[in-house]
């Protein structure tokens, strides 16, 4: 038996640039191998590597990063656009 609760789920109320809002929840299921959530450029986990970029369009630059078990870093916002590139980006080190 856990000692401890276990989180189930998480939801996220996101404020962009343009003002429109998004709620995103985070199921079980990509809880499983969660380690932590970084909401802030100055936070550091561990060595691993958190690229916040700095692009002039808003659409690219990550709310969070999500931290897994093996430390890897997962840019976290839910714009189709942006999951899409890391997703392209990082499918040869899968």
């Amino acid at each position: 038996m856990n000692k401890r609760g276990v989180v189930k789920k998480i939801s996220f109320e996101i404020e962009y640039p343009d003002g429109s809002t998004k709620t995103s929840v985070l199921e079980e299921k990509e809880l499983d191998d969660l380690t932590a959530i970084v909401l802030s450029e100055e936070a550091k986990v561990g060595k691993t590597e958190l690229q916040w970029n700095e692009s002039k369009e808003w659409k690219e630059n990550p709310t969070m990063f999500l931290i897994s078990r093996d430390l890897k870093s997962t840019p976290y916002c839910r714009w189709k656009w942006h999951l899409a590139k890391w997703e392209s980006e990082n499918a040869a080190q899968a």
